[in-house]
């Protein structure tokens, strides 16, 4: 990997192995090269316009010197400058149909790569190569099916990018701007790993939210079902070498949410605004939160089996604590609240748990 540690976007189109790679004639370093980008963010923009410009030039790869590669490179790189708007951020520039475009002017030709894609609902696709998609800006919330067969329902405004086929031992997808629902599917052998804003989330298969606007400096990831392990993207090389989901990052289950500040790169670990009774494959048990004379602690276990958050309380304290109330139609916060008036608590969300404060009923 070090001899591209210090390539620029001409450096690699113009290296024949990046080219030839870039226009699918050598499908067996995908690995590589999706390793070398986790492992070198910096260069993942670079590469992005590399092969972007490496695919418009493919129609004349056999015939054309090197110097007149390079002299066509560089009138490309040129164009895309004068094009480019100063002061606006890399994508709401569009800048790979901006190149695309400049790139076929140049080259006085017709040509370029195009893929018919199929979503459920209306959305804009770039094909960057015939491996990545970008979808841009969706106008209304579009369900995105992807070839594993998990599944993200992108949110008005939002922009993501992946790997058609998630070739490679990860299957990857940058959440470019805005909010999106995952379903994945679980494989094992193959973790699940959303980009966004720094934050790098991995799975082996949940469901989860990750909202990460572009003017908001904050972003979150708020888990469903399942489990996930949630990364500071400073992290990410130790994550392209290993498949253990909890590698250094903090575990989120049901219910629960990290909040991560992309400034000061701090994560917070929370519980979501609404808790939600936990339906999964391993969990479809009805519940009954209709108490009379119950014991505290069987009204917490109750409430932790059903939401699938820990309850932290000094069961001797609380053990003679009766409980006598019907919170069927509560929110979990309002059925805590009416819990810990009637044994004289408090409660408090800490680290993703809810902790009872008392000194006893009595």
């Amino acid at each position: 990997m070090n001899k591209y540690n210090d390539f620029t976007v001409e450096d690699f189109v113009l290296d024949k192995y990046f080219r030839q790679w870039a226009m699918g004639a050598l499908p067996e370093t995908d690995t590589f090269w999706q390793e070398f980008q986790l492992t070198h963010l910096d260069k993942m923009t670079s590469i992005e316009q590399a092969r972007t410009i490496a695919k418009s030039l493919e129609v004349y790869d056999e015939t054309m010197s090197n110097a007149e590669l390079q002299e066509r490179v560089r009138a490309i790189l040129a164009a895309i400058a004068l094009a480019e708007k100063p002061k606006l951020s890399f994508y709401r520039q569009r800048w790979f149909r901006i190149a695309a475009s400049v790139a076929l002017l140049i080259a006085a030709g017709t040509w370029f790569l195009n893929k018919n894609i199929k979503t459920s609902t209306p959305s804009v696709f770039n094909a960057i190569s015939a491996q990545t998609i970008n979808i841009q800006s969706v106008a209304v919330d579009t369900t995105i099916r992807f070839s594993d067969g998990s599944t993200a329902v992108l949110k008005r405004g939002g922009s993501l990018r992946f790997d058609e086929n998630f070739s490679g031992t990860q299957r990857i997808v940058t959440l470019l701007s805005g909010e999106a629902f995952f379903e994945v599917t679980k494989n094992p052998n193959k973790p699940f790993l959303v980009y966004a804003n720094k934050l790098v989330t991995k799975v082996l298969g949940t469901s989860f939210t990750v909202k990460a606007y572009e003017n908001n400096d904050e972003v979150t990831v708020e888990v469903k079902t399942g489990k996930v392990s949630v990364f500071s993207q400073k992290d990410a090389a130790q994550i392209a070498q290993t498949n253990i989901p909890t590698l250094k990052g903090l575990v989120l289950t049901p219910n629960q949410k990290i909040i991560f500040n992309r400034v000061d790169e701090q994560l917070i670990k929370t519980l979501v605004e609404k808790p939600e009774i936990v339906v999964s494959e391993n969990n479809k048990k009805t519940f009954k939160f209709d108490f009379e004379d119950t014991p505290v602690s069987e009204v917490f276990r109750t409430l932790k089996e059903a939401y699938s958050i820990n309850i932290v309380y000094d069961e001797t304290l609380l053990k003679d604590c009766p409980i006598t109330a019907v919170l069927e139609d509560q929110s979990l916060y309002d059925k805590m609240s009416i819990i810990c008036d009637a044994i004289n608590a408090k409660y408090q969300v800490i680290d993703g748990q809810i902790v009872i404060l008392s000194r006893g009923c009595k």
